[in-house]
């Protein structure tokens, strides 16, 4: 790892750093102020939900074709076509492999951490009809 990756791997740990901090600082004021909370839910869904968007449709954007990009290479690099079938299958083996896991361990995930068992009623009824 040269300067310029433990440069940006240290304003990432930074940027996480001050994140969990101002969330923080926001639930510790929007305890004693309850209008301080509902004020930075405004602002969290005015200002700072539409360059999360935007950010997570870049990202879309790179790494579709980056994938695309990559197998395209490793398919022309191959050389010799009968070792395609082989390594496609491998490929595909362990992709499956990869998806089992990551669906195994975020179901196993979800049912033991619960996440939104503790939502009152009225904001579980809110996001189901929502996103529902």
């Amino acid at each position: 790892m040269d300067a310029a990756d433990t440069k940006n791997s240290n304003r990432i740990l930074a940027g996480l750093v001050v994140g969990i901090a101002a969330g923080g600082v926001t639930l510790a004021v929007g305890t004693a102020w309850p209008g301080v909370l509902a004020g930075a839910r405004k602002v969290s869904e005015a200002v700072l939900d539409p360059f999360g968007q935007v950010f997570l449709r870049l990202l879309f954007f790179v790494v579709i074709p980056l994938v695309f990009a990559s197998l395209a290479s490793g398919v022309a690099q191959i050389g010799r076509l009968e070792r395609l079938g082989p390594l496609a299958a491998r490929t595909f083996g362990v992709f499956l492999a990869n998806m089992v896991v990551a669906a195994a361990l975020g179901l196993l995930l979800m049912n033991a951490l619960n996440p939104g068992g503790l939502l009152p009623d009225g904001a579980k009824a809110l996001l189901l009809r929502e996103h529902g």
